[in-house]
């Protein structure tokens, strides 16, 4: 395999991804910053294109926009990634300083001292610095959920730019490029590594969406819509793991059912708005109350569920009484009047398990011992709270 036959492979790659980005950046809109990536590859296949120029007589001109434009592609890939992790740039001068370092440099070496060393130092210097900070955005700020696509696309981008670096301080130090030492094995190495990132970054960042998108739709699955916490199915799921864990290792265990009061007059008075206006209220003042091990769940229409792990019935009833008068206190303003809420709370606490009781015939044992409990506080005047 020669140099030429890897450069041209690197080229047809670049045509393909180039041609396929587009492709998908305008087709799925569910792919975050697909269009950045698609113009990095752009700026990176003409950047090649205007490398053929240096056979020609005018190569100055390939000399300084060909690295120019690998320039303006790695600043693409890093707001690609800025994109992805949610954060913002640093600083909004860093990529016209950047462009203009690098233009400065290529035209006077270009016309000037025409001097190749000091070009392919610049060149793997600035390429080599891009290189790190894109794997720093994805080490440090990636979400911790979507660890394997990020760690490797990270790694990737980590060891293009200790090999840019490496090789500045190579040729700084021997005063000649590695690809010009005897033998092939340098030259190959040195376009290989760019033909291995063109390779990967693609399918690394196709990757990491993909991932995300499916973490989103689990936890959508797993959520309600209107008020952001688990729905039923979710909620028993987890129940089932905590009750386990509560039996094998003898911890209490509790649970809260609520609901709010009079819901149907609400709705009535102040229509399907006005409730779901009142729920979304409800639910986010019993989360702030919560701990960060509690989870609630809405599991119908005005009901909601409180899983309490570690916490013994005295506790949960305490918890239950500050919920009560914080809800009760709640008195939500609408276009057509204020919407008084209140609400009645059941508690149940895990008992003496019988033997040969599976976790699923607990669990729902305490949900009903709850359920129970809620009626007898309805039944009993409402705004209350029953064990």
């Amino acid at each position: 395999m020669s140099v030429f036959s890897i450069y041209i492979a690197n080229f047809l790659l670049l045509t393909c991804y180039t041609i396929t980005l587009w492709i998908i950046s305008i087709t799925s809109s569910k792919l975050r910053n697909m269009r950045l990536l698609a113009w990095a590859y752009t700026a990176a296949l003409i950047a090649v294109l205007v490398g053929l120029a240096g056979r020609y007589p005018h190569k100055w001109i390939a000399h300084t926009v060909s690295p120019e434009l690998l320039i303006i592609s790695f600043l693409l890939l890093h707001y690609t990634f800025l994109g992805y992790v949610g954060r913002k740039p640093m600083w909004r001068w860093t990529p016209p300083a950047i462009l203009a370092l690098g233009l400065v440099g290529f035209l006077y070496c270009s016309l000037h001292v025409d001097h190749y060393l000091l070009r392919a130092e610049l060149t793997a210097a600035i390429l080599g610095l891009q290189a790190l900070v894109c794997a720093f955005l994805l080490f440090r700020y990636a979400p911790p959920d979507i660890k394997a696509p990020t760690r490797t696309t990270a790694v990737i981008f980590m060891l293009f730019g200790l090999r840019g670096v490496m090789r500045c301080v190579w040729i700084a130090h021997y005063h000649i490029m590695p690809e010009r030492l005897p033998g092939m094995g340098y030259a190959i190495a040195g376009v290989s590594a760019f033909l291995i990132l063109n390779a990967f970054t693609p399918l690394g960042y196709l990757w990491m969406e993909t991932t995300r998108l499916q973490k989103d739709m689990e936890r959508l699955s797993a959520t309600d819509s209107l008020t952001g916490t688990l729905n039923r199915r979710a909620f028993d799921e987890l129940g089932l793991v905590e009750m386990e864990r509560a039996v094998r290792h003898s911890l209490p265990l509790a649970v809260i059912a609520l609901d709010v009061d009079h819901f149907k007059k609400v709705n009535d008075s102040f229509g399907h708005s006005g409730g779901d206006r009142a729920l979304v209220e409800v639910a986010e003042t019993v989360r702030n109350i919560l701990r960060s091990a509690d989870v609630l769940a809405r599991v119908g229409g005005d009901e909601f569920v409180i899983l309490l792990p570690n916490t013994s019935l005295e506790g949960a009833r305490e918890l239950a009484g500050r919920l009560r008068d914080r809800v009760a206190s709640l008195e939500i303003e609408l276009r057509n009047g204020r919407v008084p809420v209140a609400a009645s709370f059941g508690i149940a606490a895990m008992g003496v398990h019988p033997l040969g009781a599976t976790s699923v015939e607990n669990w729902e044992r305490i949900l009903e011992r709850a359920d129970a409990a809620l009626y007898r506080a309805k039944a009993s005047g409402r705004n209350r709270v029953e064990s």
